[in-house]
This record gives C-alpha cells, sequence and structure tokens, in this order.
C-alpha cells in the first residue's frame, strides 16, 4: 500500500482539524461558565474556577490512558484486522471503568489536598461541596467523553466529535446560566449551579455521543458484536499507564511553577497566567495534531509499512513545526497587544503587569515550537507502541531539567517569573529533542529488521 504525500497530509489535517475545533469548544465551555460565576461574585469566580480545575486536571491525567484503545484501534485496521475491533471498543469500556475508580477515590479526597496547601477552611468547604456535584461526572467524562476522544479518532470518525461538542457548548451555556440565575423556571442555585449545569451536560455528552456511535451504519462494523476480552486489559494498562504518568508529570510541573510565580507578587501571577492561558490556547493545534499523528503512526505501524511510516512521520513533523513557528512568531510578534487583550481592562491596570506579561509571551513563543513538536513526538511513539520511554524523558525533561532549572533561574539568579519560564523552555526543549531522537532511532531499527526479513 503507498499513497502519496498529499493524501497523507490530508489524512492527518482530516482527523487533526475537528479534534482541534473540539477542544477549543470545549475552551469555551470553560470560559463561558467563567463569566457566568463572575456576574454572582469574584469569591464564586475563585471558587468555580479553583475546583473545575482541580477537577478536570485530575481527571484528565486519568483520561490519557484511554488512548492505549485508540493506539490498538489504528494498529488492527493497519493490520487489516477489523473483527478485532468490537472486542476492543467493548473492553475498552471494562478500561475506562477501572481508571474510573481511583479517580473518583482521589476526587473524592481532595480536601486533604487542599489543607496540605493551606487553603482557608471557608474556601475548602466551598470547593469540597463543588467537587462533591461534579465528582458525579467522572462517570461519563472518563466512559463516555474520553473514551470517544481516543478511539473516534482511530475510526476515521473525529467529525463526530466536533459536531456533539458544538450542541454540548450551547447546552451548557443554557444549563448554567439557568442554574446559576434561576432563569426558565429553574431553582437559583449560584454557584452550586455551575456544578450541577457541567455535570449535566457530561452526562447528556457521553450519552448523545453513544448514540451516535451505537447507531451510526459507518461505525457499525466496529461496534457490532460486542465482546468483551479481559485479556486486552493488561495490553491497555502497559501501553496506558506511561502515557498518564507522563501526562500527570507534565501537568504537575505547571501546577507547580504557578505556585512559585505567586511567590514574587500579583502582577507577576497575572502575567504568568497570561502566557499560561495564551500557549493553553494555540497548544490545541498541537495537541490535535499529536493525536492525528498517533492514529496515522499506529495505521502504518499495523501494516508495517515502514517507508509509509516514515513518510507519515516525517509529513507530522513538517506540518507541527510550520504550524507551531508560524504560531510562535505571531504570539512573540504581538506580545504586548495580547497582554493588553489580558490586562488592560483591569479596574487598576499594572505598566509592570502589562511589560512583564509581553516579556514572557516572546519567551512563550519559543517554548510553543518546542512544545508543538514533543508533543506530537510523543503522538507518534505512541502510535508506534512505545510509550514507558517516552514516560522516562517526560519525567526526567520535566523534574530533573526544566523545574531544577527553572528554579535555579528564577530564585538564585533572581530573574523571578522570567525564569521560570526560561526554566520550562530548556526542559521541553530537551523533551522534544529526545522524542525525535528516539523516534529516528526505532524507525532505523524497523527497517534495518526489514531488510534482514528480506
Amino acid at each position: 500500500m503507498h499513497i502519496s504525500h498529499k493524501e497523507e497530509l490530508r489524512a492527518l489535517l482530516a482527523i487533526a482539524a475537528p479534534i482541534c475545533f473540539s477542544q477549543l469548544f470545549q475552551m469555551a465551555m470553560g470560559i463561558t461558565d467563567t463569566i457566568l460565576l463572575g456576574g454572582i461574585s469574584e469569591r464564586a469566580l475563585a471558587i468555580g474556577g479553583l475546583s473545575t480545575g482541580l477537577f478536570f486536571t485530575i481527571c484528565f491525567i486519568f483520561q490519557t490512558a484511554l488512548n492505549a484503545a485508540g493506539v490498538f484501534i489504528a494498529q488492527a485496521l493497519g493490520k487489516k484486522q477489523p473483527h478485532i475491533i468490537p472486542s476492543l471498543y467493548a473492553t475498552s469500556f471494562v478500561f475506562a471503568l477501572l481508571l474510573t475508580i481511583p479517580c473518583m477515590v482521589l476526587i473524592h479526597y481532595i480536601r486533604y489536598l487542599l489543607e496540605w496547601l493551606n487553603e482557608s477552611p471557608d474556601i475548602i468547604d466551598q470547593t469540597v461541596h463543588f467537587i462533591g456535584i461534579l465528582q458525579w461526572g467522572t462517570f461519563p467524562l472518563l466512559m463516555g467523553v474520553g473514551l470517544f476522544r481516543a478511539v473516534l479518532p482511530a475510526l476515521n470518525a473525529a467529525n463526530l466529535l466536533l459536531k456533539t461538542t458544538i450542541l454540548m457548548t450551547a447546552l451548557n451555556a443554557l444549563l448554567n446560566s439557568s442554574l446559576i440565575y434561576g432563569l426558565f423556571s429553574m431553582p437559583r442555585l449560584e454557584l452550586y449551579g455551575s456544578a450541577l449545569a457541567t455535570t449535566i451536560t457530561l452526562w447528556l455528552s457521553s450519552l448523545l455521543l453513544l448514540g451516535i456511535v451505537c447507531f451510526s451504519k459507518k461505525l457499525r462494523p466496529y461496534v457490532y458484536p460486542l465482546s468483551i476480552d479481559l485479556r486486552w486489559i493488561w495490553p491497555f494498562a502497559k501501553l496506558g499507564v506511561p502515557m498518564m504518568a507522563a501526562a500527570a508529570a507534565e501537568m504537575l510541573l505547571f501546577q507547580a511553577t504557578t505556585l512559585q510565580a505567586a511567590l514574587f507578587g500579583t502582577s507577576a501571577l497575572a502575567a504568568h497566567q497570561v502566557a499560561l492561558n495564551t500557549c493553553t490556547t494555540s497548544y490545541m493545534v498541537s495537541y490535535a495534531l499529536g493525536q492525528a499523528a498517533n492514529v496515522r503512526a499506529g495505521f502504518w505501524t499495523g501494516t508495517k509499512n515502514y517507508p509509509m511510516l516514515g513518510q507519515a512521520i516525517l509529513i507530522a513533523f513538517l506540518c507541527t513545526g510550520l504550524i507551531a513557528f508560524a504560531m510562535s512568531g505571531l504570539i512573540a510578534g504581538f506580545s504586548t497587544p495580547i497582554a493588553k487583550v489580558f490586562l488592560g481592562h483591569t479596574s487598576v491596570p499594572s505598566a509592570d503587569g502589562l511589560v512583564l506579561a509581553s516579556k514572557l509571551l516572546i519567551i512563550a513563543g519559543l517554548f510553543q515550537s518546542v512544545d508543538g513538536l514533543q508533543t506530537v513526538g510523543n503522538g507518534i511513539l505512541r502510535g508506534m507502541g512505545d510509550t514507558f520511554v517516552p514516560m522516562l524523558f517526560c519525567i526526567l525533561g520535566y523534574w530533573a531539567v526544566a523545574f531544577p532549572a527553572a528554579n535555579y533561574l528564577a530564585f538564585t539568579l533572581h530573574y523571578q517569573t522570567i525564569g521560570l519560564w526560561i526554566g520550562l523552555a530548556v526542559g521541553l526543549s530537551i523533551v522534544a529533542f529526545l522524542m525525535i531522537f528516539r523516534i529516528y532511532l526505532l524507525v532505523k531499527k524497523q527497517q534495518t529488521q526489514q531488510k534482514n526479513l528480506l
């Protein structure tokens, strides 16, 4: 089987585009919640933001392991073994359930984390109550939305994610406004109305996706007959748990950096959040390309067509590199206007905060380019079935390089928040290099083995 460079690029973008836009719409859901809670009070906004941030961070870490199901499905298609996909699909729900249990336990005991962070008792009580409502959304988030995000791209049905996310974004806004403010004869629940609305939206999103998949003629051969094979649980865990550990290493690094930025004052923390929010938004493109590269690499690994695998890898890196460098240039080139969008409308704009945010955005430009390369590199390695070594790269790169470098630059050399971001960029650059080098070694090894067989 052979396809041209254009066909490979088209296949990559066909998967990446719906994922990217669905992620952006999901971010819009969070922004909507923030705006609506801000209309209640600053306290409601702070507690809602803290609660949802903790909840979705924990769930996302566990959700990452579900990508193992997508890898095996993509490889099965490449091997021309579609008959095993219904078994993979059905068993992935069992795997998701097994992940949901520890995830819910961790969320249930979030109070101890907040007490360790020395949060005030009243904030802890309200946050725990808010998360106590949200935790019932763990089931649909992992066993529904999260699982389908891993499975549907592998089945070339990522467009279903986009369609449902657009609908759920509108529904989330309606439910939040109704339950927060008591509109349309709904009870006025204010802060906790947002938690209930988000939980309901997660359940409806999952049920909608499940219904679409079950009744889709295109997907029917991959779904039926339902047949759970528990022998797949260990391969799922073996591939998925290192993904989860790598995601945890990265997300905890950014959480730790945010706490450190707060030590330098309100202006420094605000500037840090501007850079972080900008990178998070632009990261959605790299994330989508990483997921698409995961599927394409998984497919070609399944076929054992290593020249085509090499072409897919090259296309993924070139596409990501061009987009990431373009976005880096935009972020760095328009750093001051971007900073003013975030900080220019505050009640007491800080000139120091604006200048610092502009400087951080310039560093974030470099950060964005290497982050895109390491994200896609990680996705390619997942598709090739290699997750343990990339996990080690992430843990070492983030915690043995990025974190110490950030601390040294920020506190010893007194570069403060700028030092934190330079440290992050250095760590990510090393991880990106290691990912690319690992891919090179694996592809070279596979090509050598294939030549020896011939």
